[in-house]
Protein backbone atom coordinates (compact mmCIF):
# COMPACT_ATOMS: atom_id res chain seq x y z
CA UNK A 1 0.00 0.00 0.00
CA UNK A 2 1.50 3.45 -1.17
CA UNK A 3 1.87 6.11 1.73
CA UNK A 4 -0.27 9.70 1.13
CA UNK A 5 2.96 10.80 0.09
CA UNK A 6 3.82 8.19 -2.43
CA UNK A 7 -0.01 8.29 -3.91
CA UNK A 8 -0.03 12.31 -4.35
CA UNK A 9 3.31 11.90 -6.29
CA UNK A 10 1.87 8.80 -8.65
CA UNK A 11 -1.00 11.24 -9.09
CA UNK A 12 1.13 13.64 -10.49
CA UNK A 13 3.23 11.27 -12.13
CA UNK A 14 -0.22 9.37 -14.18
CA UNK A 15 -1.58 12.97 -14.95
CA UNK A 16 -3.04 13.04 -18.29
CA UNK A 17 -1.62 15.36 -20.87
CA UNK A 18 0.46 17.32 -18.67
CA UNK A 19 4.11 15.66 -19.25
CA UNK A 20 6.70 18.44 -18.32
CA UNK A 21 4.90 20.62 -15.75
CA UNK A 22 3.57 17.23 -14.02
CA UNK A 23 7.34 16.83 -13.79
CA UNK A 24 8.40 20.29 -12.33
CA UNK A 25 5.44 19.50 -9.79
CA UNK A 26 6.92 16.04 -8.51
CA UNK A 27 10.67 17.42 -8.71
CA UNK A 28 9.15 20.35 -6.26
CA UNK A 29 7.42 17.73 -4.27
CA UNK A 30 10.26 15.01 -3.54
CA UNK A 31 12.79 18.13 -3.14
CA UNK A 32 14.00 17.39 -0.16
CA UNK A 33 14.29 13.75 -0.83
CA UNK A 34 16.55 14.47 -4.22
CA UNK A 35 18.79 16.98 -1.80
CA UNK A 36 18.87 14.56 0.22
CA UNK A 37 19.94 11.19 -2.47
CA UNK A 38 22.16 13.74 -3.80
CA UNK A 39 24.15 14.53 -0.74
CA UNK A 40 24.68 10.94 -0.13
CA UNK A 41 26.12 10.42 -3.67
CA UNK A 42 28.62 13.37 -3.04
CA UNK A 43 29.29 11.48 -0.18
CA UNK A 44 31.23 9.19 -2.13
CA UNK A 45 33.19 11.61 -4.73
CA UNK A 46 36.85 13.24 -3.49
CA UNK A 47 36.38 15.66 -0.90
CA UNK A 48 37.75 18.57 -3.10
CA UNK A 49 34.56 18.40 -5.99
CA UNK A 50 32.95 21.48 -6.23
CA UNK A 51 29.69 19.71 -6.73
CA UNK A 52 27.14 20.48 -4.07
CA UNK A 53 23.88 18.82 -3.59
CA UNK A 54 22.02 21.25 -5.12
CA UNK A 55 23.92 21.66 -7.85
CA UNK A 56 24.03 17.77 -8.34
CA UNK A 57 19.94 17.63 -7.88
CA UNK A 58 19.46 20.91 -10.38
CA UNK A 59 21.69 18.84 -12.98
CA UNK A 60 19.99 15.67 -12.54
CA UNK A 61 16.76 17.38 -13.46
CA UNK A 62 17.85 19.42 -16.16
CA UNK A 63 18.98 15.64 -17.72
CA UNK A 64 15.52 13.89 -16.68
CA UNK A 65 13.72 16.74 -18.15
CA UNK A 66 15.47 17.07 -21.75
CA UNK A 67 14.77 13.06 -21.92
CA UNK A 68 11.08 13.89 -21.87
CA UNK A 69 9.12 11.59 -22.64
CA UNK A 70 9.55 9.30 -20.12
CA UNK A 71 6.96 7.46 -18.07
CA UNK A 72 7.22 7.05 -14.30
CA UNK A 73 5.40 4.15 -12.89
CA UNK A 74 5.54 5.90 -8.97
CA UNK A 75 7.21 8.00 -6.63
CA UNK A 76 10.52 5.14 -5.89
CA UNK A 77 10.77 4.69 -9.97
CA UNK A 78 11.07 8.33 -10.08
CA UNK A 79 13.61 8.95 -7.33
CA UNK A 80 15.63 5.33 -8.95
CA UNK A 81 15.94 6.91 -11.98
CA UNK A 82 17.15 10.17 -10.95
CA UNK A 83 19.56 8.62 -8.72
CA UNK A 84 20.54 6.86 -11.65
CA UNK A 85 21.29 10.13 -13.49
CA UNK A 86 23.34 11.63 -10.83
CA UNK A 87 25.57 8.66 -10.11
CA UNK A 88 25.96 8.74 -14.15
CA UNK A 89 26.40 12.55 -13.90
CA UNK A 90 29.22 12.09 -11.18
CA UNK A 91 31.01 9.22 -12.83
CA UNK A 92 31.17 11.67 -15.99
CA UNK A 93 32.53 14.57 -13.77
CA UNK A 94 35.37 11.94 -12.23
CA UNK A 95 36.02 10.45 -15.84
CA UNK A 96 36.79 14.04 -17.14
CA UNK A 97 38.96 14.98 -14.08
CA UNK A 98 40.66 12.00 -14.31
CA UNK A 99 41.20 12.39 -17.64
CA UNK A 100 42.87 15.78 -16.81
CA UNK A 101 44.70 14.16 -13.69
CA UNK A 102 46.00 10.86 -14.31
CA UNK A 103 45.14 8.98 -11.00
CA UNK A 104 43.92 12.08 -9.23
CA UNK A 105 40.59 12.30 -8.04
CA UNK A 106 39.92 9.13 -7.46
CA UNK A 107 38.18 7.87 -4.18
CA UNK A 108 38.58 4.61 -2.98
CA UNK A 109 35.48 4.00 0.03
CA UNK A 110 34.98 0.63 1.45
CA UNK A 111 31.84 -2.04 1.28
CA UNK A 112 32.15 -2.01 5.29
CA UNK A 113 32.24 1.84 5.45
CA UNK A 114 28.56 1.24 4.21
CA UNK A 115 27.23 -1.84 5.44
CA UNK A 116 30.15 -3.00 8.09
CA UNK A 117 31.73 -6.12 7.65
CA UNK A 118 34.35 -7.16 4.96
CA UNK A 119 36.90 -4.08 4.24
CA UNK A 120 36.94 -3.86 0.10
CA UNK A 121 38.31 -0.66 -1.59
CA UNK A 122 36.27 0.35 -4.87
CA UNK A 123 36.01 3.62 -6.79
CA UNK A 124 32.64 5.00 -8.31
CA UNK A 125 34.18 4.33 -11.73
CA UNK A 126 35.00 0.31 -10.94
CA UNK A 127 31.96 0.26 -9.08
CA UNK A 128 30.19 1.40 -12.47
CA UNK A 129 32.06 -1.85 -14.43
CA UNK A 130 31.00 -4.18 -11.83
CA UNK A 131 27.83 -2.94 -11.68
CA UNK A 132 27.17 -3.35 -15.81
CA UNK A 133 28.37 -7.16 -15.09
CA UNK A 134 26.31 -8.07 -12.48
CA UNK A 135 23.18 -6.65 -13.89
CA UNK A 136 23.92 -9.35 -16.18
CA UNK A 137 23.68 -11.86 -14.28
CA UNK A 138 21.05 -10.97 -11.97
CA UNK A 139 19.33 -7.26 -12.43
CA UNK A 140 17.97 -8.21 -8.97
CA UNK A 141 20.90 -8.04 -7.29
CA UNK A 142 21.93 -4.65 -9.13
CA UNK A 143 18.88 -3.00 -7.52
CA UNK A 144 19.87 -4.06 -4.36
CA UNK A 145 23.68 -2.65 -4.62
CA UNK A 146 22.35 0.23 -5.87
CA UNK A 147 19.59 1.28 -3.26
CA UNK A 148 22.12 0.05 -0.32
CA UNK A 149 25.53 1.72 -1.37
CA UNK A 150 24.22 4.33 -3.83
CA UNK A 151 21.08 5.32 -2.32
CA UNK A 152 21.81 4.23 1.91
CA UNK A 153 18.40 2.85 2.36
CA UNK A 154 17.59 0.73 4.83
CA UNK A 155 16.38 -3.50 4.55
CA UNK A 156 13.58 -2.29 5.68
CA UNK A 157 13.68 0.13 2.93
CA UNK A 158 14.86 -2.07 0.04
CA UNK A 159 12.46 -4.53 1.23
CA UNK A 160 9.53 -2.13 0.55
CA UNK A 161 10.64 -0.96 -2.78
CA UNK A 162 11.40 -4.37 -4.46
CA UNK A 163 8.21 -6.29 -2.51
CA UNK A 164 9.80 -8.74 -0.45
CA UNK A 165 10.69 -9.48 3.21
CA UNK A 166 13.67 -7.32 5.34
CA UNK A 167 14.88 -11.29 5.36
CA UNK A 168 14.97 -11.68 1.70
CA UNK A 169 16.35 -8.11 1.16
CA UNK A 170 19.61 -9.44 3.71
CA UNK A 171 19.61 -12.90 2.43
CA UNK A 172 20.00 -11.10 -1.49
CA UNK A 173 22.15 -8.23 -0.31
CA UNK A 174 24.75 -10.91 1.07
CA UNK A 175 24.72 -12.96 -2.06
CA UNK A 176 24.46 -9.15 -3.85
CA UNK A 177 27.44 -8.11 -1.87
CA UNK A 178 29.57 -11.42 -2.28
CA UNK A 179 29.32 -11.23 -6.28
CA UNK A 180 30.74 -7.10 -6.19
CA UNK A 181 33.51 -8.53 -3.53
CA UNK A 182 34.52 -10.87 -6.44
CA UNK A 183 34.09 -8.80 -9.40
CA UNK A 184 36.03 -6.20 -8.16
CA UNK A 185 38.68 -8.47 -6.93
CA UNK A 186 38.72 -9.83 -10.67
CA UNK A 187 39.44 -5.89 -11.45
CA UNK A 188 42.26 -5.28 -9.51
CA UNK A 189 43.82 -8.56 -11.00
Amino acid sequence: MQSPDDLEVTQLLNRPGSGLSSLGDVYQALYRDIKNMASYQLSKVPSGATITPTVLAHEAYERIYQSIPNDYENRTHFLRTLGSVMRNFLIDQLRAKNALKRGEGVVHHTISSVEGGQEIAYDMIDFDHALSFISEVDPQYTEILELKLLFGFTFDEVAKILQISSRQAQRRWTQAKALLVSVLADQDD
